[in-house]
This record gives C-alpha cells, sequence and structure tokens, in this order.
C-alpha cells in the first residue's frame, strides 16, 4: 500500500533535479510503510530509515548550496526548517535502533509523508519563482 501518492504536476518545483529528489524521497517513505507493514524485521526497516536519513540530509545539502550560490532570501528559513526536520529523524533513529516501538514508527511514517508533501508545497514552492528568474531549471 503507497501511502504517500507523487503528482509530479503538483509537486513541481521548478528544479527537475530537485523533483527527482522529492519523488526519491516519497519512494523511500514509501518503501518503509511498506516494509513496517509487512516485516517486523528490525534490521531491514533501519537500513530503509538510515536509507531515508541520508538521502534527506543530501538532498538538503544540494538544495542549500544552490540558494547560498544565488543569494535566495529565505535561505536561512529553509535551512532552519532543514535542520529541524534532520535532527528529529536522527533522534527518532537513534531511538527506534535502541528502543523499536512499531506503534510509534508507524506514527512517524505518516508524520513523514505528511511533511515532506507539506514542505514542498508550502516552503518549496516559494522559490520555484526565484529559480526560474534566475535561469535555473
Amino acid at each position: 500500500m503507497v501511502l504517500v501518492k507523487w503528482d509530479d504536476e503538483k509537486y513541481d518545483v521548478g528544479i527537475k533535479a530537485f523533483n527527482l529528489h522529492h519523488k526519491r524521497l516519497v519512494d523511500i517513505i514509501n518503501l518503509l510503510h511498506s516494509t513496517v507493514d509487512t516485516s517486523n524485521n528490525l534490521n531491514h526497516i533501519l537500513v530503509i530509515y538510515k536509507e531515508l536519513l541520508n538521502y534527506t540530509k543530501y538532498h538538503f545539502e544540494v538544495e542549500e548550496k544552490l540558494m547560498l550560490k544565488y543569494k535566495y532570501d529565505n535561505y536561512h528559513l529553509q535551512k532552519l526548517e532543514h535542520k529541524k526536520f534532520v535532527d528529529s529523524l536522527t533522534e527518532s533513529y537513534k531511538k527506534f535502533k535502541t528502543d523499536f516501538y512499531i506503534v510509534e514508527l508507524i506514527d512517524l511514517i505518516d508524520f513523514l509523508g505528511d511533511w515532506i508533501l507539506e514542505h514542498i508545497l508550502n516552503t518549496d514552492m516559494n522559490y520555484k519563482d526565484f529559480f526560474k528568474k534566475q535561469g535555473v531549471s
């Protein structure tokens, strides 16, 4: 079962690489969700969770570098939001490694699915016109 349904047009932020990154993040969240639904293999779940954490960090770094390069006005707000999210993901990962509770993990996955889409629609979309004016696509 898919938790987060991707829509290329709805979530298009105007930068092809970022669209691909966002889709990959959604795919990892969906994989984590389906794995938790079908398996109690903690190691497998943690491998996927770690992949989500690492890919999230990678995406945010690439996004922030582009914002700095073009002096995006809301860079600091984006960076702060990214940091809070990564810190939360990291803390949850550590917690689940030592004290695994499936119910809490399901709640977290639901949060992740909601957060990523809300972040794209309400935060990342704000840079769409800015980067378009810079000729970045």
